[in-house]
């Protein structure tokens, strides 16, 4: 049984890994006034707020910088011819996405990245897959304000109480409360498993193909995979276990990796794996 019928997802972190574009991006204007550039990890710590909040931390100053606007406006110019240059979905999305589909949810995307932006990447990747996509927009509060998810409910003609948010950082889980959202975390995007949990998310997903477990359940209130997405992980080799998995942990328990750890996922299949610690390796 369905405990949702809407799914609402942010983007970037999300559904796609755009991190290497950005950070190309926020670059370019960074140091085309006279800014140091930034890594990708220092981006994607920042990440969350939309291009404009992101340079507000790489800046001394934050907003107040007399050169901020210019630095914002170069940025965004720049991401506007370049955001699919390196941008690709999360491996498994695809599948994740299609099983939905298949079994009846609504999809939508609500992100602070510019409408125009959002538009042409949703399209791009997912076609008409998802039907609305709520980006940034001129009179429409950006997260974490309630306004972005409420706007998506009201365009997929369905109340906040069917719907569920997944996202990956702290501004995510802050807009489903802000909204009386359900929220789900996912730990492969910008934020790691540690930091959803102490900003409040109490289900986070270490990989696409975990999500449907917090969808579903039956009378009982145990967890139930519908066929259509069991049929599609199968395809790709992956094994839902309906008893216990290698570890002998009940299926439907999201189990949180080891602090410091890196999932690396096995040769032949992209949705299982382990998590490494390097640090301990060494």
């Amino acid at each position: 049984m369905k405990k949702y019928t809407s799914v609402i997802f942010d983007l970037d972190g999300t559904l796609l890994d755009t991190i290497t574009d950005l950070t190309e991006s926020i670059n370019f204007g960074l140091t085309s006034h006279g800014f140091v550039k930034r890594s990708e990890d220092e981006i994607k710590a920042y990440a969350g707020g939309g291009i404009s909040k992101t340079v507000s931390k790489c800046i001394g100053g934050g907003v107040l910088n007399a050169k901020y606007d210019a630095v914002v406006s170069d940025c965004k110019e720049h991401y506007s011819k370049s955001c699919m240059t390196k941008t690709e979905p999360y491996l498994g999305i695809d599948y994740l996405i299609d099983g939905l589909i298949e079994y009846g949810f609504k999809l939508a995307v609500v992100t602070n990245k510019a409408q125009t932006e959002s538009e042409l990447l949703v399209r791009h990747f997912f076609g008409d897959k998802i039907s609305v996509v709520v980006g940034g927009q001129d009179g429409l509060e950006r997260k974490p304000s309630a306004q972005m998810l409420i706007r998506a409910a009201q365009l997929m003609d369905t109340d906040i109480g069917s719907c569920v948010y997944i996202g990956d950082t702290e501004v995510d889980v802050q807009t489903a409360k802000n909204a009386s959202m359900a929220f789900i975390g996912v730990s492969w995007g910008f934020r790691k498993y540690e930091q959803l949990f102490d900003a409040g998310a109490c289900e986070i997903a270490n990989m696409p193909f975990s999500i449907p477990m917090f969808l579903f359940e039956d009378e009982q209130h145990e967890v139930e995979v519908p066929d259509s997405i069991r049929d599609i992980a199968s395809s790709m080799n992956f094994d839902f276990d309906e008893d216990e998995d290698a570890d002998g942990d009940e299926y439907g328990q999201e189990v949180p990796p080891p602090e410091g750890a890196e999932f690396i996922p096995d040769e032949d299949n992209p949705f299982s794996g382990d998590f490494i610690d390097f640090d301990e390796l060494q």
